[in-house]
């Protein structure tokens, strides 16, 4: 698809955040979204396991594009 300075491209992008605290120092995080319109369809999905330390916040998780 090629575009020039007088065409628009409109694209719609739907998502879900949202974080479960298992305890006081233990959270799991969760994040995903689609979209799509006139360009290719997009996705990406992301899960995380968080530890909180003092004032500093670890993350180790997985993403997928």
């Amino acid at each position: 698809m090629t575009f020039s300075e007088s065409q628009d491209a409109w694209d719609g992008v739907v998502g879900l955040r949202g974080e479960t605290v298992l305890s006081d120092d233990w959270s799991l995080s969760y994040y995903g979204d689609v979209g799509g319109g006139q360009s290719d369809f997009t996705g990406q999905v992301l899960v995380s396991a968080n530890y909180s330390y003092r004032q500093v916040k670890f993350s180790f998780g997985y993403r997928h594009l």
